[in-house]
């Protein structure tokens, strides 16, 4: 695959850890969900607002009872309320790493971690590729 898209990154936890940083469009992050199988799914959602709409998101997360959506930043709170309702576990985070550990407390060895944001990067990051590395970095923690 292209580098952050639908990237399996080094993980030594036994979660597969996916990083899709350049799913910045709903319409990927919709995409993403439909070519990730697990048990058990949580799925870093969010960073900054565009306003962009986010039906595919959750249209894709509706009746999957094996998706955890773990939201960040401005576009993350949005998606969280839309979401209501239609997704069946919705955790709002009060930031990236607040995401990831919330990510990782969701799922166990065997599940996938995927970061497939459906919203720009800049509520904390520079860009797509600064958020990418946060995430390979909290993966790595683990590696063995």
């Amino acid at each position: 695959p292209l580098a952050h898209r639908l990237e399996v990154v080094p993980s030594g936890d036994g979660r597969t850890w996916i990083d899709d940083g350049l799913a910045t469009a709903p319409q990927a992050v919709a995409a993403a969900l439909t070519s990730v199988a697990a048990p058990r799914i949580a799925l870093i959602a969010g960073g900054s607002e565009r306003d962009l709409d986010f039906s595919p998101i959750v249209d894709a997360l509706a009746g999957r009872d094996d998706i955890e959506l773990v939201c960040t930043g401005p576009a993350g709170a949005r998606l969280a309320r839309e979401a209501q309702g239609r997704a069946a576990r919705i955790h709002v985070a009060s930031g990236f790493a607040d995401a990831v550990a919330i990510a990782r407390s969701l799922t166990a060895s065997g599940d996938t971690i995927l970061l497939s944001p459906g919203a720009p990067s800049f509520d904390e990051f520079a860009d797509y590729e600064a958020r990418a590395a946060a995430f390979r970095g909290f993966a790595a923690e683990h590696a063995q």
